[in-house]
């Protein structure tokens, strides 16, 4: 019997000691999700007021980076009394694309119309410089990019359907109805509407003729 005791203590001291290991790496796993967190939220802080221009050609002359961009600023968006207020502007630094990719976006650090600029493209909806479409993004983390560019596929049915739709960070798409607005987290769900839409066989202006009831990754909002 002592001996069977003894046995089943040494039993007990290896779970508890298993267990104990076991406990350390989960710990120590989620104080590095934290971590990874709360460093993703400081860059996120950090590049609050950045804006990134896309479209222009890395080929155009220019002399004068700052006076450049304030001067495209205002063709692109009309504004003659545009406040252009920046820290610095540059070209960001990339590893040599391939022929025909994009060029390189411009980059304003710390811009103080950046809200009112974007603002600004949205109602516009088309930017054109020089025969060339321009885009204005703000200066996302490559996380949050990442997790953007899933919803594209998305988007580009929505738009062939004539559906009304907008980002909202991080990444989160709503779609807008009648009276309505469904948020959506994950791509797959808005998928599933852009079918339920293609087999009803209908183009509308409204995608509430096309609902679907939201599960755990959409939202409804009156």
């Amino acid at each position: 019997m002592t001996e069977r005791l003894d046995k089943h203590a040494d039993c007990l001291d290896g779970a508890e000691r298993r267990i104990s290991e076991f406990e350390d790496v989960q710990a120590g796993g989620e104080t590095a999700h934290m971590l990874q967190a709360h460093a993703e939220d400081l860059k996120v802080q950090s590049r609050r007021n950045n804006l990134r221009i896309v479209g222009v050609i890395e080929s155009t002359r220019i002399d004068n980076m700052e006076r450049f961009v304030e001067q495209l600023l205002q063709d692109l968006l009309g504004r003659d009394s545009f406040l252009f207020m920046a820290e610095q502007v540059h070209r960001l630094l990339a590893p040599q694309q391939l022929p025909g990719a994009p060029p390189k976006p411009i980059l304003l650090l710390n811009f103080r119309d950046m809200d009112a600029a974007l603002q600004r493209a949205q109602e516009l909806k088309e930017l054109k410089y020089a025969g060339t479409t321009m885009s204005l993004y703000p200066d996302f983390t490559e996380q949050v990019q990442d997790a953007r560019k899933l919803f594209l596929p998305a988007k580009c049915k929505l738009k062939d359907f004539n559906m009304d739709y907008s980002m909202l960070y991080p990444a989160c798409l709503w779609v807008l109805g009648d009276i309505k607005v469904t948020i959506f987290r994950d791509p797959k769900a808005v998928m599933q509407l852009v079918k339920h839409s293609e087999s009803a066989g209908r183009h509308s202006n409204s995608p509430r003729s096309n609902h679907i009831e939201p599960d755990g990754d959409m939202d409804e909002v009156e």
